[in-house]
């Protein structure tokens, strides 16, 4: 959240946020970066609380997103998804292309105090 936050704040232009509310609660949001100067959009975030699934939520988030990224001259749309979307995605034109996996660089070790240095 602290990301999006600053993000916001830093490049206005460069991101849009998306929320679908039901009742004045949250339901299901998304937010997508333009990538300036480039003709890519990249969606990011899509998602529903499960007891407001099948509602087409995701599918509308995904629309608006799309309407956005084409008014905004992204011809080209990625979309960090969830093996669950993928139906959903797919529905909509999109082909899965790769996959992405998640991964954190080892931190170094503390040397200090370590037998190595005495």
């Amino acid at each position: 959240m602290d990301r999006l936050w600053r993000d916001k704040q830093d490049d206005p232009d460069s991101l849009f946020l998306y929320g679908v509310y039901e009742e004045g609660r949250l339901v299901s949001g998304a937010w997508m970066y333009v990538e300036k100067g480039t003709s890519f959009a990249s969606f990011w975030g899509g998602a529903t609380l499960p007891e407001y699934r099948g509602k087409g939520f995701y599918s509308s988030l995904l629309a608006v997103r799309a309407g956005k990224a084409y008014e905004k001259g992204c011809r080209y749309m990625t979309v960090d998804a969830s093996p669950m979307s993928q139906p959903i995605l797919e529905k909509h034109g999109f082909t899965c292309l790769a996959y992405s996996y998640g991964c954190q660089s080892p931190q170094p070790a503390d040397r200090k105090g370590s037998k190595e240095n005495d």
